[in-house]
């Protein structure tokens, strides 16, 4: 099922946008309809960076009343928001090398999704170019007037919102909205994980192939402070993570949510 009550789109029959394309990816949306759209995000440099749905010049400044697209998340990392869709719009999110994102969009004229690659927000790119910097990567939302009635449903000022069925693997672990863990489930191991750009916990990457780093009970409640993703997206390969920290972990990153892969924006490598 769809989930989000509009229409799906993928881009080009899926083409891929990278710096190196000189085409532009464009993507057709009825007029004043909601639609499902997925994002992957791929960068092999990691750095946090900026996606931005805005007008279809991102110099243009608008006041978020006359923004081309309304905007609501949906989904992260193929999994369902506790409430779909985001109560709240946003227009601008900060993203990870490796984030999916789905959204419910509407859009009453042309606009665009940006996305900034050089613009790192986590702490700087070692690899940008401040005198040449690279253009935004650039998909263009187009608006058009055929293709069909559209239902009362679709074309609503704000979607119905609704609550997932989740398997028994991402329940909640947070007891009520406090945003702490349940401390009825399973006993809690708590440990703390460092990382920089070539290791985790001051050893290399490398070496945890010869060397776990730890070892878990299958079935047990992990909790783990993460420090200094913002280097190095912190990912478990097929599990996903729940957010626990009342305030969340900043980025996309909201409180009650499940991920699979994290990127917090906090201290830099080295700072006390």
């Amino acid at each position: 099922a769809n989930g989000v009550k509009g229409r799906s789109h993928t881009a080009n029959d899926n083409k891929s946008h990278d710096a190196e394309d000189d085409g532009q990816v464009e993507i057709e949306l009825q007029a004043n309809a909601w639609h499902r759209l997925r994002v992957f995000v791929m960068d092999a440099t990691a750095d946090i960076r900026r996606l931005r749905f805005d007008n279809d010049n991102h110099s243009d400044k608008h006041s978020r009343d006359e923004a081309a697209c309304q905007v609501h998340a949906a989904a992260y990392d193929g999994v369902w928001r506790s409430t779909v869709p985001a109560p709240q719009p946003q227009w601008e999110y900060n993203v990870t090398g490796a984030t999916r994102i789905d959204f419910a969009i509407k859009c009453q004229r042309d606009g665009a999704l940006w996305y900034f690659e050089n613009d790192s927000v986590g702490g700087g790119d070692a690899d940008a170019d401040d005198e040449n910097p690279l253009p935004p990567l650039k998909v263009v939302l187009k608006v058009i007037t055929t293709g069909g009635a559209i239902s009362n449903e679709e074309k609503g000022d704000l979607l119905p919102s609704w609550t997932p069925r989740r398997p028994d693997y991402l329940q909640s672990l947070i007891a009520g909205s406090g945003g702490q863990v349940d401390d009825s489930l399973t006993a809690i191991d708590k440990y703390q994980v460092n990382m920089t750009p070539f290791s985790l916990n001051g050893l290399a990457f490398s070496r945890h192939l010869e060397t776990p780093w730890t070892t878990i009970e299958y079935g047990s409640v992990q909790e783990w402070k993460l420090q200094y993703t913002q280097y190095h997206p912190f990912h478990l390969h097929v599990f996903h993570m729940q957010v626990v920290s009342p305030e969340g972990c900043g980025n996309i990153f909201e409180v009650g949510e499940w991920y699979d892969t994290i990127s917090a924006l906090d201290r830099h490598y080295g700072d006390e």
